[in-house]
């Protein structure tokens, strides 16, 4: 097993980091990412985590089960997406108009010629994966139409204040879980699209 990097400064290196913690993950080295099967609150989902050396940032790309969004209610959705990104600390959520679903992203700058910390990157995993979660049944209610875009701060507050009340007791993991089975290998991911089969394996 390759020994954890001190920086992570190659698409090799978050290869041999995944590997070091024992992540099961699919390599898609054609495009410098990586895809990770995540579990949190019986959500299941996709992270892509995509190495960009060439713009100096590694991006966390979550997939919430927020797709096939009806046209008719798009138009609600944008305005919660751009309501909870001022409210969040860290402001990820991606709609994706194309294709009508919502992601959220984490993009973290690489230092020039030094890279970046496994622990950074570990954080930004968690906080993709945990935020993607915590906002699913808020936007689940704007696309049905029970909750205004007006009230998304509100509810999403209460989502999240539920969450931190429901953690697990101490002396058990609140965190993310990595399943052991590999994500679904997409081949032809570019630098700035996400496929549109993307968490709809």
């Amino acid at each position: 097993m390759p020994a954890s990097p001190a920086l992570i400064t190659t698409y090799q290196d978050l290869v041999n980091l995944l590997t070091h913690d024992g992540v099961s993950y699919t390599a898609e080295p054609q495009s410098q990412s990586v895809r990770v099967a995540t579990q949190m609150r019986g959500i299941d989902g996709e992270q892509i985590i995509r190495f960009q050396d060439a713009d100096g940032v590694v991006q966390f790309i979550q997939w919430m089960p927020i797709s096939n969004i009806p046209q008719s209610a798009m138009p609600a959705v944008e305005s919660a997406v751009n309501r909870l990104n001022h409210l969040l600390a860290v402001p990820g959520l991606d709609l994706n108009h194309q294709h009508r679903f919502v992601a959220y992203r984490v993009t973290l700058p690489m230092l020039p010629q030094l890279g970046v910390s496994p622990d950074l990157l570990r954080a930004c995993f968690r906080i993709a994966v945990k935020s993607g979660a915590d906002l699913v049944p808020t936007l689940r209610r704007i696309i049905s139409g029970e909750l205004m875009p007006e009230g998304v701060l509100e509810d999403a507050a209460r989502e999240m204040m539920a969450a931190v009340a429901n953690a697990a007791p101490p002396g058990e993991s609140s965190e993310p879980v990595v399943p052991p089975v590999p994500a679904m290998n997409t081949s032809g991911l570019g630098t700035s699209e996400i496929p549109e089969n993307f968490g709809n394996s």
